[in-house]
């Protein structure tokens, strides 16, 4: 609705982009990750803002969507450690539905950098080495 109203306390599985979304949406489908804690930072990466990405839900298919922000926790005991150090993308679907995602199930298209051929990329190593300078 229209009336400038600000909404608060509904889940991310609720929300839609438009008036007929995916009728199927589970918060599981909205959301992979329960919140780390309390604090967070909200930012728009340049250079992904507006970019065309799609989701992986682990079962094979991918949802098609595109960017819109991202949240990233920090001052919990899991920002610290390099193994489970996530940001997590908030992403306009094109079924209409929102869904919050770790950058580890999201793959972007830049059509003037990126070739895609719809495959997911394979052989990624995570960090698991905590740097400290003195």
């Amino acid at each position: 609705m229209e009336n400038g109203a600000v909404y608060r306390d509904i889940p991310p599985h609720l929300l839609a982009f438009h008036t007929e979304p995916e009728k199927v949406w589970t918060a599981a489908c909205a959301q992979r990750w329960d919140c780390y804690g309390w604090q967070f930072t909200t930012l728009v990466y340049r250079t992904l803002d507006g970019l065309d990405c799609q989701v992986d839900y682990g079962d094979g298919d991918c949802v098609p969507g595109t960017y819109l922000f991202t949240a990233a926790p920090f001052g919990d005991g899991f920002s610290d450690d390099p193994r489970q150090d996530k940001e997590f993308c908030f992403l306009q679907l094109d079924n209409g539905r929102l869904t919050i995602q770790p950058t580890d199930k999201v793959q972007f298209i830049e059509r003037s950098w990126t070739t895609h051929g719809g495959e997911w990329p394979a052989g990624l190593k995570r960090s698991e080495t905590i740097w400290r300078c003195e």
